[in-house]
């Protein structure tokens, strides 16, 4: 399903590099603009953030935000519930839930690989901004994984109300 998945993900090329292309532009945008308020007001602080503080909060802020959308995996959910496909999961050996969990992971993996790639250079690059230690590092990934699974099993059970 995964594989699936990616391979759709991939049918669109143009859409894939785009797509990249924006989540680096987007860090490039905010980068630049919060470099510019601390440097035309001279400021070291805002509100208890430095600059390197709140461009570490941006950073995983985004990243967080973008890995555990699931918007397209729902509207599908909602689909297959409303056409009654649904219907087809009762005689397979994989479950709804599961099913759709892992075209969730599909549709997120472009994400996961450019996001990995970032966070992986990020302490190499710009050591100190963002985790002062390795433990640090393996809290926010147990963190992230967990709110992306959280994430769709809430999406999972607001789309199961539709049989209320």
């Amino acid at each position: 399903v995964v594989r699936m998945t990616w391979i759709q993900a991939l049918e669109y090329k143009a859409n894939a590099i785009v797509g990249t292309f924006a989540i680096f532009s987007g860090l490039a945008i905010e980068f630049l603009i919060w470099k510019q308020v601390f440097q035309a007001q001279d400021l070291q602080e805002i509100r208890g953030f430095t600059f390197n503080g709140l461009m570490a909060y941006i950073f995983l802020c985004m990243i967080v935000g973008q890995l555990k959308s699931s918007w397209a995996t729902s509207m599908e959910m909602i689909d297959s519930i409303r056409t009654g496909e649904m219907n087809k999961y009762l005689i397979r050996p994989i479950s709804f839930f599961t099913y759709h969990f892992m075209m969730f992971i599909g549709h997120n993996s472009m994400f996961y690989i450019v996001y990995t790639t970032v966070l992986i250079l990020f302490p190499i690059l710009l050591p100190g901004w963002a985790f002062p230690t390795i433990l640090h590092v393996i809290g926010f990934i147990a963190a992230l994984l967990i709110s992306i699974y959280l994430s769709y099993s809430i999406y999972f059970c607001m789309v199961c109300f539709a049989f209320w």
